[in-house]
């Protein structure tokens, strides 16, 4: 059976180790993997490689690996920065079919994960802040309202005003009046 397919995929991962898988040897036994990776780093190209009956061979520093795990060889990204973000593209060709995996990884920092929490909370903070005074603004904008609607009837009526509170007994008995 002879077979192309392509896979693409957009990760974002952080420092810690990313595993994903590429190949699997369950049905037919692979015959060849060439993953290509260019960083933002260099722009240079470098390459893992694996040959059936032969070992996996890695020209690219430590940080990029393929191992084999239960007849599925994964893709092994570990301590990596932003700079390490990139293309990284697999191939695996197996009984005369070759699956190709684009990657477009985007390699976060701690420092970008922790101001987007920071910049979330302060954005929170910042709509509370702006709630809280508004809310304290209306009330003293409502007292002083009645403050001086108060002060206009005393002027107009010159007697004291005096306001008395009635039970709900009071209030009733006044309803059925």
């Amino acid at each position: 059976m002879s077979g192309w397919k392509l896979l693409s995929e957009f990760k974002t991962i952080g420092r810690g180790p990313d595993v994903t898988p590429i190949c699997s040897n369950a049905t037919e036994n692979i015959t060849l993997i060439v993953c290509k990776i260019r960083t933002n780093r260099t722009g240079a190209e470098c390459r893992l490689l694996y040959r059936h009956g032969g070992d996996f061979e890695h020209e690219c520093d430590s940080r990029f690996t393929l191992k084999m795990e239960n007849q599925t060889v994964f893709l092994h990204l570990t301590g990596l920065t932003p700079v390490d973000s990139g293309n990284y593209t697999c191939e695996c060709s197996r009984g005369g079919e070759t699956q190709t995996i684009h990657l477009n990884i985007t390699v976060e920092g701690e420092e970008e994960r922790e101001s987007g929490v920071t910049s979330h909370t302060r954005l929170l903070n910042a709509l509370i802040g702006a709630t809280t005074v508004i809310c304290i603004t209306a009330n003293i904008f409502s007292r002083s309202l009645k403050t001086t609607q108060m002060t206009r009837i005393r002027a107009s009526s010159n007697q004291p005003l005096t306001f008395t509170r009635r039970s709900p007994t009071q209030e009733a008995l006044k309803t059925r009046k």
